[in-house]
């Protein structure tokens, strides 16, 4: 174990960061917040999930072939006093306590199973997070994200090569990552899919700390002195060797911490790495993760620090506009009814104008009267009376209204009788623009139940209710609307000043005078070419219709 060092103020940042890890991971709202941290990348068997279980000194990490890391996994690492008990707790289940490694594994696998819904070979995004508290571990955060695949096998998805590196990429993109690139020893290092990776995200090799694995199994008289001298790829964080538990090792159930003595013990008597022993071995990668960080930290704080203060403010008007700051100061029922007021202040504002701030097109009261004023009222003065009414259809009706009994001049039944027509020509587009006023409504409700998202049910129940009001009332209103019409069309008031100013003017032409002609022009020509009954009757009907227009 390590030697213990007291948890000092620096280590107590580690600790804040964590804090704020795992309140992040429990917000549902899409808040971003790019908190430092080392991400563990490599490819699929290329010794990761070792490193982690060597840093650690316990075996609590899933086995198997294939995928086994399926999701994200935050590991939270807080050093104890020394002769502390080792333990663990998950954030997904707070408060239990897990001393059984075993059982930490268990628990891993279950929750993973549970976030893929129990589908083979796929992956999530979704982490989980893992506290352990332990002696035998420096105060440190890691996360552990699914190995880097080259092709799809078996019941994997096709595109699960891409799944994985989008997933990897968003983790590891942010500057305030330090990407720790898994690569094996006895491999191509050029083929390393986790330095490509770490290149094309951290050109300069800033904020990537290499780890080769597998030092022991490499070909006899070969070694990787020049990599882990940084001659092939320059990082500034340099290359770091590690020995992990082989299969055998495994299979005899050797501990983490006689695998850490065996290491320790190959790098001393190695003929090429015993010089530099001193800086290679888990102890010493976990030494050094726990210094980056703990510097990463530092220079990120005040950065994070802006960061935090932007996000509270926004939080603070977020609040202010949802009522949120008033609500400590209320019991549950005065602050119900303080939303339903505010929610009925807010459309009473909304059509009168009061509250319309930012928009960018007509809203509110002012749509309702564009639609009265721009919408309805021209397209009703543009109906023309005269339009249907046809010499052919005049004659019909005026036969029609005559019976079995021929009459010389028409009667005003014929008028009424058209007139009454014409008038219920209005009806269509004033239900029409009954309508049009309900769908504005609506759409003011809606827009006026913002102070209510805090409370999805409550905003819900004051849509609804206010929609049963309209949908109750625009039955009435509708009718109130026809029988306004029937009421005009049932009757026709023919001594109207305006209809006895027209009949004049009709019946007496050669007594208006037209401005183009000479004086006793009009007696004349109106003398010579008196006007014809459907004609007469037109005219009056195209006056009537004027009026009940107005």
């Amino acid at each position: 174990p390590y030697t213990h060092m007291p948890t000092s103020a620096m280590d107590e940042l580690i600790n804040v960061v964590n804090e704020l890890h795992d309140a992040f991971t429990d917000l549902k709202m899409d808040v971003k917040l790019d908190l430092p941290q080392i991400a563990v990348i490599g490819s699929q068997s290329s010794g990761k999930s070792s490193v982690l279980k060597s840093v650690v000194g316990r075996d609590f990490l899933p086995r198997g072939s294939g995928i086994v890391t399926k999701c994200p996994l935050v590991l939270q690492l807080v050093q104890q006093p020394k002769g502390s008990t080792e333990w663990g707790e998950f954030l997904h289940n707070p408060g239990k306590k897990y001393t059984d490694f075993e059982k930490i594994r268990d628990e891993i696998e279950r929750r993973t199973d549970e976030m893929t819904q129990g589908m083979r070979g796929h992956v999530t995004k979704n982490p989980i997070n893992l506290k352990i508290y332990s002696p035998n571990v420096l105060t440190l955060t890691l996360v552990d994200l699914p190995g880097l695949v080259m092709n799809a096998v078996a019941d994997q998805p096709q595109d699960i090569e891409a799944q994985i590196e989008q997933m990897v990429t968003e983790y590891v993109r942010p500057a305030n990552t330090i990407m720790l690139a898994v690569s094996p020893a006895n491999a191509d290092i050029a083929t390393s899919s986790a330095l490509r990776l770490a290149k094309k995200l951290d050109p300069e090799g800033e904020r990537t700390l290499g780890v080769l694995t597998k030092l022991d199994l490499m070909d006899r008289g070969t070694d990787a002195m020049d990599m882990l001298e940084g001659k092939y790829i320059p990082l500034r964080l340099g290359f770091i060797g590690v020995v992990n538990r082989s299969q055998a090792d495994i299979n005899t159930k050797k501990t983490t911490l006689a695998a850490r003595a065996a290491e320790k013990e190959f790098f001393s008597s190695h003929p090429v790495y015993s010089k530099i022993a001193d800086k290679q071995g888990t102890e010493y990668l976990s030494k050094q993760l726990n210094k980056l960080l703990l510097a990463h930290i530092q220079n990120s704080i005040p950065e994070l620090k802006e960061h935090v203060d932007r996000l509270s403010k926004s939080m603070v008007k977020t609040q202010e506009s949802l009522g949120m700051l008033d609500e400590c100061q209320m019991d549950h029922g005065a602050h119900l009814l303080n939303l339903i007021k505010s929610f009925s202040d807010n459309i009473r504002q909304c059509i009168e104008g009061e509250a319309i701030e930012g928009a960018r097109e007509l809203v509110g009261g002012a749509r309702i009267d564009y639609i009265f004023h721009e919408c309805f009222t021209p397209y009703v003065t543009s109906i023309k009376a005269g339009k249907d009414l046809t010499d052919e259809y005049i004659r019909l009706t005026i036969r029609n209204r005559s019976g079995m009994q021929s009459t010389l001049f028409p009667s005003d039944q014929v008028f009424i009788t058209l007139s009454k027509q014409q008038i219920r020509r209005l009806e269509e587009p004033c239900v029409k623009c009954v309508s049009f006023i309900f769908d504005e409504l609506l759409k003011i409700i809606e827009m006026c139940s913002v102070k209510a998202d805090r409370f999805p049910e409550l905003k819900k129940r004051f849509i609804e209710i206010a929609r049963d009001l309209l949908t109750k009332y625009r039955g009435p209103a509708i009718s109130h609307v026809r029988t306004t019409i029937n009421a005009e069309a049932g009757y026709i008031n023919i001594k109207h000043p305006s209809m006895q100013e027209a009949s004049f003017r009709i019946l007496n032409p050669h007594l208006v005078q037209n401005p183009n002609q000479p004086e006793g022009a009009a007696a004349a020509g109106g003398a010579a070419h008196p006007q014809a009954p459907n004609q007469t009757s037109q005219s009056r009907i195209t006056r009537m219709s004027d009026v009940h227009k107005n």
